[in-house]
């Protein structure tokens, strides 16, 4: 599962180009069934459906993937992020990249890490 929201047209638009190839690798990955996307303006929800936990991980672990990821940190483009495996192999928490600096923060912190900006959170009761 991913989740992603955007508060910059560029960045979201980056982050579709990049993740178009990613698709492609994910069709014929091992062990892929389907995929399923859910967007609501500036909120993107992601479900891949996978014959095992491994094949997930298998795919995370691709140089592609990660490369993918890696673009993402140094980019900045997007506002928050939460990507798991189910089965919860692994879970990577919600994180918000702050507008302001170039801090990754958990979201459930509600300040930035760096510099101490309040992180509005849309998915906080």
């Amino acid at each position: 599962m991913l989740q992603a929201t955007f508060t910059d047209p560029e960045g979201s638009a980056a982050f579709w180009k990049a993740l178009i190839p990613l698709f492609e690798l994910l069709e014929s990955a091992p062990g892929f069934i389907r995929r399923y996307g859910f967007a609501d303006g500036p909120h993107n929800t992601l479900i891949a459906l996978r014959r095992t936990g491994e094949d997930a991980t298998a795919f995370a672990a691709r140089p592609e993937h990660r490369a993918a990821v890696r673009d993402l940190y140094q980019q900045r483009w997007q506002y928050s992020r939460f990507a798991a495996i189910w089965e919860m192999t692994a879970n990577h928490d919600r994180v918000i990249f702050c507008p302001r600096c170039r801090a990754v923060t958990p979201a459930a912190d509600r300040r930035c890490s760096g510099c101490g900006t309040g992180l509005p959170d849309a998915y906080r009761a």
